[in-house]
């Protein structure tokens, strides 16, 4: 299978059915397959960014006027920016939309489990990178403590310099023993395996796991009751069809997906989000989505959705561990999940959405 990914060109995998411009005419979008695995990627980045040219130039041909990065595509052109001047269709890299989510699937889970955010300590694992730094410059106006882990310390000094005068209390790592004091951990590294294990987690722990490929393993649910792991950036898109099994739900697609769509929508034209992506990215593209019904869709984990009662487990947990404070989140932020049901595994692959 390998040696025939290595081999295939790329190809288109569905149409995208059900999106409507901001006149109200009807367009279809693409899925295209940049076909190497992420293994491969990695391996070869020289034939991966090839390849994910190659692609956007098929998108190019079909009449596409932005092509989106997903997943791996994004990482191995430097967020985008190694296609800079080499197409002329305009490019996003989908990160100001995946970290707009992931920070909402903080605040909600928050909320759920009645953890009081500004005496919370957040970890964001990959902080220095380009989702995770979106993430920091979000939450470093909302949180006590800001925990930034990155093995890349420029960066990371860079970040929190920027960062200095916000109200968190910053903390700069390059190793992930101090997850452990974290009530939330967002994990968002470009480090394709397995970063975090249910050793690393202190009771009562919510777990944002926004990295593609996924950076937190999939036993936790299963060895830890008393944490929650959410699996993030997935997006109702209602009355959208991506017609391609992504192990999501009808009218559901990911992040970096979803902020092709929008953008589409409103007729953006050139390049939206190539290199880091910035704070007034996000907020922009997240209030773009909301006129077309865009929210955060239920919550899910490798065994399925998450329920109430398990919600109400963790918050359980955090009681016992340490008293509530009297300054409990009671609030629902207004792009909550509308419900939770039986059980569902997505996966990311690593397309190209034009």
């Amino acid at each position: 299978m390998e040696r025939w990914f290595r081999y295939q060109w790329p190809f288109v995998a569905s149409y995208i059915t059900g999106l409507t411009l901001a006149d109200g005419t009807p367009t279809t979008g693409a899925m295209l397959i940049s076909p190497l695995t992420t293994e491969q990627m990695v391996r070869n980045p020289r034939l991966a960014r090839k390849r994910v040219l190659q692609t956007v130039r098929l998108a190019e041909k079909m009449g596409a006027k932005i092509a989106g990065l997903g997943a791996f595509t994004s990482i191995v052109t430097r967020d985008g920016k190694d296609l800079e001047g080499k197409v002329h269709l305009g490019l996003t890299t989908g990160n100001p939309h995946s970290a707009a989510i992931a920070v909402q699937n903080v605040l909600h889970a928050a909320a759920l489990t009645n953890l009081s955010l500004p005496h919370a300590t957040v970890a964001i694992v990959g902080g220095a990178g380009s989702v995770g730094s979106a993430c920091a410059k979000m939450l470093a106006r909302l949180v006590g403590t800001l925990v930034l882990i990155d093995i890349k310390k420029d960066a990371l000094r860079n970040l929190m310099a920027q960062l200095d005068n916000q109200p968190a209390v910053l903390e700069g790592a390059s190793s992930l023993d101090r997850v452990r004091e974290a009530d939330i951990v967002i994990a968002v590294t470009n480090n394709p395996h397995i970063l975090l294990t249910a050793e690393h987690l202190k009771p009562g722990a919510i777990v944002i796991d926004a990295a593609q490929p996924k950076n937190v393993s999939e036993e936790i649910p299963r060895q830890r009751p008393d944490v929650v792991v959410i699996e993030s950036a997935v997006v109702n898109t209602p009355g959208i069809d991506v017609n391609f099994d992504l192990d999501l739900a009808p009218g559901e697609a990911l992040g970096c997906l979803s902020e092709t769509m929008i953008l589409t929508a409103i007729g953006w034209q050139g390049h939206y989000s190539l290199g880091k992506a910035e704070l007034s990215q996000a907020t922009q593209i997240i209030a773009a989505g909301r006129p077309l019904g865009f929210r955060l869709a239920h919550f899910r984990n490798s065994v399925g959705y998450v329920t109430d009662e398990h919600l109400l487990r963790v918050a359980e947990t955090r009681m016992r561990e340490v008293p509530l404070d009297a300054h409990a989140v009671g609030e629902l932020g207004r792009d909550a999940p509308d419900g939770r049901a039986a059980s569902a595994v997505p996966v990311c692959p690593s397309p190209l959405a034009a």
